[in-house]
């Protein structure tokens, strides 16, 4: 062997699989990690640390082997009486029943070595592209005998080796791919098991991360318990993909979530200290002082969509990037965030976007309203449920004022349908409705007004309740007709508004309601805005 060649340590539990079926007498009680090569007492040349070497011996001869290599580990073939195979000697030892097979056993174990040296190499030389993912998995999936599959962050398969679809191991992992990729809980195992009826899958799982955040995730898949030894040929894999990639491999902290435990957690109305959500938002540069707003994609067919990883691959480009998309039942979600600009979580925009990045979409989208504080998932995930509920309301609305057939648009808002859950709906408890009145766009404009002696908020008032008359406006406020277009033009592209658009309209309405109410209820507030005590 050339000197500077590259020697992988092999592992103490992958001789121990290599060893079978030989029958293991005695294992020494404090084994070494791993091992560079295997010789017989006589093979003296090479550049292996004598420390990191394994040797085969007789039983006989192992008195010998022990004082020619102190340091190393022997493994000591029995011909006869166990006893005799194992003198007092101050080498670690792996005793066993020598056979047949026995008699071939330092060949075995040689070509063994080099077998895992030639694909390490290899994996060496394979460049780092999609296709060299690919690559790899496949010369791993040779090598280790199982299927192997490799994920991105947003748990798209990036590259799968021996994954035939048609095996029960297969079908069964596919059954719970979902359940198993976005349980934080279930990657942080080394090993998940599931039994099935007519079979079993056990996934043995690593996490490989850089200082980026970027997040792979690669797994294999077994149909019996996976031995020490086969764990750590994965393990293996899983050091080189790392390697490659400039990435560490790494459990999740624990205090880490997945997209979909924070997702199910908010939705579900658990309790999520504020430790937990600043760690998530710092481990995946998300920000919790942003204002957001939920998009719910569903399915015309769920039962018969086999397009959401498609979609959700090209849901993750979204608003720029600064969303977070999760498949949570079905359906996919996807968070959009922005901080400082108003219009970009608006209507309009988001049509647009849904147009640049989705395409066509098989089914429609429901969109909750804005809001702050990523606690309150929980409650524009409520909004979603009413859209879905009220769509064909809006959808009855436009056929009963329009002669023309217009296919609605594939967006429906809970601002559309807000009238119709408040009238219709039962489901609108104290809670969600306070929610659902609580995030304004009259909120920053007052608090403007207030900051600057400005007047937008009963500019906007009274043109809305003069039916958008700008001459009526400027009359009753004693300001020029221009003036009112400028004031209600910059409030209209600041938060993504069209006062054309009846829905626009009837929110800003019940905004303004629900604003006299807080006035009168609140004579503070009342001399604040009104600049006089309530009367």
């Amino acid at each position: 062997m050339a000197n500077g060649t590259y020697i992988t340590t092999i592992s103490y539990n992958m001789v121990i699989d290599m060893l079978q079926p030989n029958e293991i007498i005695s294992e020494p009680a404090h084994p070494p990690k791993g091992f560079k090569w295997v010789s017989s007492v006589h093979w003296e040349k090479g550049i292996v640390p004598e420390k990191d070497m394994l040797f085969v011996c007789k039983g006989k001869a192992a008195e010998q082997a022990s004082k020619l290599h102190p340091s190393s580990c022997l493994i000591v073939i029995a011909e006869e009486d166990a006893s005799e195979a194992t003198p007092d000697i101050p080498n670690q030892a792996i005793v066993i029943r020598g056979t047949s097979r026995s008699a071939n056993l330092l060949q075995i174990l040689q070509n063994y070595f080099l077998s895992i040296q030639a694909w390490q190499n290899e994996l060496d030389r394979i460049p780092l592209s999609s296709d060299g993912y690919e690559q790899v998995l496949h010369k791993s999936g040779k090598v280790l005998g199982v299927p192997l599959l490799l994920y991105n962050a947003d748990l798209v398969p990036l590259a799968r080796s021996w994954f035939n679809a048609n095996l029960p191991l297969c079908k069964m992992f596919a059954e719970r791919e979902k359940e198993i990729l976005n349980s934080v809980l279930m990657l942080r195992r080394p090993l998940i098991s599931f039994k099935g009826t007519a079979s079993n899958v056990f996934v043995a799982n690593e996490l490989i991360r850089n200082k980026n955040k970027d997040l792979y995730h690669v797994l294999a898949l077994y149909e019996k318990e996976p031995t020490p030894g086969q764990r750590d040929l994965f393990a293996m894999l899983a050091k080189k993909i790392a390697e490659k990639s400039d990435r560490q491999t790494g459990s999740y902290s624990p205090a880490r979530f997945s997209a979909y435990s924070l997702f199910d957690e908010l939705i579900q109305g658990r309790y999520v200290a504020k430790g937990l959500l600043n760690d998530y938002a710092y481990n995946i540069g998300f920000p919790l002082d942003a204002e957001f707003r939920l998009l719910r994609f569903v399915s015309e067919n769920p039962e018969a969509d086999d397009g959401l990883p498609s979609l959700l691959n090209e849901a993750k480009h979204m608003n720029d990037g600064k969303c977070l998309p999760v498949v949570y039942n079905d359906d996919l979600l996807v968070l959009l965030y922005s901080k400082g600009l108003d219009n970009i979580l608006s209507n309009s925009i988001i049509e647009e976007e849904l147009l640049r990045c989705c395409g066509p979409i098989k089914g429609y989208v429901a969109m909750s309203q804005v809001f702050d504080d990523i606690s309150n998932l929980l409650f524009a995930y409520q909004q979603t449920n009413l859209v879905i509920k009220y769509k064909e309301f809006v959808n009855l609305e436009q056929r009963f004022t329009t002669a023309d057939k217009e296919l609605q648009a594939p967006c429906y808002t809970f601002e559309e349908v807000l009238k119709f859950a408040i009238l219709d709906s039962s489901d609108m408890n104290q809670e969600l409705k306070d929610f659902s009145f609580s995030h304004t766009i009259l909120e920053k404009i007052i608090a403007e007004d207030i900051a600057t002696g400005g007047d937008d908020a009963r500019i906007l008032a009274s043109y809305i309740h003069h039916e958008r008359k700008a001459t009526a406006v400027a009359e009753k406020l004693h300001m020029h007709r221009n003036t009112v277009l400028y004031r209600i033009d910059k409030i209209e592209k600041r938060f993504g508004l069209n006062f054309d658009e009846s829905w626009s309209r009837d929110r800003v309405l019940f905004d303004f309601s629900i604003l006299y109410c807080k006035l009168m209820r609140n004579p503070e507030l009342y001399r604040e805005i009104l600049g006089q005590d309530t009367p």
